[in-house]
């Protein structure tokens, strides 16, 4: 490469079946902000990641719509799997003192390993309801977002 010269971005594709779409209102999910959604979602992710085969692609995309808040405990993702959040949709964590293993041992908010084809997209939101796990963290654990 020159000097001067920029690497050349290379767009990637979603390898996941876009005619799967799973909505998590139909699994029983509540935009209301207080409703814990976890099992719902869940059962979305799960029931996506058994879409069937379309073009090539497996899986599904879980849609997450808005507007709205999804108040929501520790998901696991799964192969194949889009967790799509739509406009003015927010999945928000738990607050702390209802934290599945609370501040002592909270596992992950969204979690996956070893995994393929997964994505979370959309122009809606994630909030972990950070500021009281901040001020925890300097003397217990905090859950996060891990890959």
């Amino acid at each position: 490469m020159l000097a001067g010269q920029a690497l050349a971005v290379t767009s990637w594709t979603l390898l996941i079946n876009t005619n799967n779409v799973i909505n998590v209102t139909h699994y029983g999910a509540v935009n209301d902000g207080m409703f814990t959604n976890t099992v719902a979602i869940q059962s979305a992710i799960n029931q996506a990641a058994k879409g069937g085969l379309t073009n090539g692609l497996s899986g599904g995309t879980v849609e997450i719509p808005g507007p709205g808040i999804y108040l929501c405990g520790p998901l696991s993702m799964a192969n194949d799997v889009n967790l799509q959040i739509d406009a003015g949709a927010v999945l928000r964590m738990l607050p702390i003192d209802q934290y599945p293993g609370a501040d002592i041992s909270p596992p992950n908010f969204i979690s996956a390993s070893s995994l393929h084809d997964i994505a979370i997209s959309g122009p809606g939101a994630i909030d972990g309801q950070g500021l009281p796990w901040w001020k925890d963290s300097e003397t217990n654990a905090a859950p996060s977002a891990r890959a």
